[in-house]
């Protein structure tokens, strides 16, 4: 039972309390257990053994450029960058000089290093100025050339956060973006 607020009453005991749900524990009959076999019959709900999936056969269906978050294909390029040692480098100098401290919150745990100029900005950048270079083909090039180039490496682009913080000031970056 509920007051006028909505809320429930303290002390009224529940109409159902102690029951299960319908039918709960009792035993059907032949009879009934042969009727919904008969229903149930062919019935696998989408789900049946042998059935075609509904993207089968459309292989790269909202995949590539046809996707909404299509990037130009640099995105396995970024993912080599940031498994450089010199990334790894620049993570550790930023940690060390910001004190292994959130610089928005004080807090020292799930420490995350932030892009002040997103780093896909400057792989853009970068591959602007080695556009004879293909980001697909020509990766190994492109990995020397990242190591030496200095936008990547500059600590000044990078600001500690924690990963509370990272994260409300990624929705924040994605709001302006809308």
């Amino acid at each position: 039972m509920r007051n006028e607020k909505g809320q429930f009453v303290k002390g009224h005991k529940q109409s159902n309390t102690g029951k299960t749900h319908f039918k709960k524990g009792v035993e059907h009959t032949d009879k009934w257990k042969s009727i919904m076999s008969e229903k149930m019959r062919g019935n696998t709900n989408g789900f049946g053994k042998g059935d075609v999936a509904w993207n089968k056969n459309m292989n790269g269906y909202m995949s590539g450029e046809k996707n909404c978050n299509w990037k130009g294909g640099i995105s396995p390029l970024v993912a080599i960058f940031r498994t450089l040692e010199e990334y790894n480098e620049w993570r550790i100098i930023c940690l060390k000089r910001d004190w292994f401290k959130c610089k928005d919150c004080g807090s020292k745990i799930k420490l995350e290093v932030h892009h002040l100029k997103s780093f896909t900005i400057l792989v853009r950048e970068f591959l602007e100025i080695y556009n004879q270079f293909s980001h697909i083909e020509d990766r190994e090039i492109l990995t020397r050339l990242a190591i030496k180039y200095e936008p990547f490496w500059d600590i000044e682009n990078g600001k500690t956060l924690c990963a509370k913080c990272h994260k409300s000031l990624s929705r924040i970056r994605n709001k302006e973006k809308d």
